[in-house]
């Protein structure tokens, strides 16, 4: 069971994520990079360059803001056909339930280890939350990697090494 310090914290998280998906909902086109990963998925749905490059005169000259594997602008596809509102805060609730599922594994493994109290705990996840937010605030695919990340190291912890070699895999794809 939680304590009541814990559930405060997941309480707060709550609440960040409810305000960072209203505010993105509502202004789908500020502080976000969703368009280039939007783009990606479009552009792969219409068998166009995911990279926009422009080979004019035989010099790339500009380049979107897709650095990605090109296997990411499949996954990004299904995301890209929905209208940037909806996408937008999807795209957001996708990478934070990979990164809190990974947080959690892994705190869950250090609570073991280390005989974290529940204040511990609690304070672990406040703290984490400023470093957080601007990557989620934003959109960046840092959330889903570090989520990648952190599962990976908790699956190694575990000694589950087909589960941590296939979370690597995805977080060496971003």
């Amino acid at each position: 069971a939680l304590s009541w310090r814990e559930n405060g914290a997941a309480l707060v998280w709550a609440v960040v994520i409810l305000v960072v998906c209203a505010r993105v909902f509502l202004y789908p086109t500020r502080q976000t990079v969703w368009h280039d990963y939007g783009d990606a998925g479009r552009a792969w749905i219409a068998s166009d360059d995911v990279y926009k490059l422009d080979r004019g005169d035989g010099v790339v000259r500009a380049m979107s803001g897709f650095r990605y594997a090109p296997i990411v602008s499949v996954f990004l596809a299904p995301f890209s056909v929905l209208p940037d509102s909806y996408a937008n805060v999807l795209w957001r609730l996708f990478g934070i339930v990979f990164f809190l599922g990974g947080l959690w594994c892994c705190v869950r493994e250090c609570s073991l280890a280390c005989n974290l109290t529940g204040r511990q705990t609690a304070t672990m996840w406040l703290l984490i939350m400023p470093l957080t937010l601007p990557s989620l605030n934003n959109g960046q695919a840092n959330v889903l990697l570090m989520g990648l990340l952190l599962t990976a190291g908790a699956a190694v912890a575990k000694e589950r090494w087909s589960i941590a070699a296939g979370f690597l895999a995805g977080a060496f794809l971003l």
